[in-house]
């Protein structure tokens, strides 16, 4: 038989499909057992797969919906690097927590009730905590 392309191309997938199921890859296994159109050997392996190749794009979704989704990432850096106490804040948390909002996030003014807003260092330290712990489980959410 004659080696066409397209059996070098089935060919070709079949042992990369071989070899994403020796090594668990199971977003490899999934996306070329849809290729080839067969059915796979490993079902677990292959429903692994299509979760995982679901999360991305929810994550997607999520950043899409965002103004600024970059500024989260800055946040999430600047939070983890700072140290920043959410649960049991002190007042020089709560420094932190301002300059965080309004320097990366670009906060001037935080909600207080409907209509009413106050500059971001006139805000009572509850709010401040709240706005912040928000942002950041946000920016959480959107983390690939």
């Amino acid at each position: 038989m004659a080696r066409t392309l397209e059996n070098l191309t089935f060919d070709t997938t079949a042992k990369a499909r071989q070899k994403a199921l020796a090594s668990r890859d199971a977003v490899r296994y999934y996306n070329l057992c849809n290729q080839a159109g067969i059915e796979p050997e490993d079902f677990d392996l292959y429903e692994q797969g299509a979760n995982e190749q679901e999360r991305p794009n929810k994550i997607d979704k999520r950043r899409a919906r965002l103004k600024h989704p970059y500024r989260y990432d800055r946040l999430l850096s600047y939070h983890n690097l700072n140290k920043v106490n959410i649960e049991q804040p002190t007042s020089d948390d709560i420094t932190k927590m301002r300059r965080g909002l309004k320097d990366i996030m670009r906060y001037t003014k935080l909600k207080i009730t409907e209509g009413e807003k106050v500059l971001i260092g006139d805000a009572k330290p509850p709010r401040v905590i709240e706005v912040y712990r928000d942002c950041v489980i946000r920016a959480r959410a959107i983390q690939l």
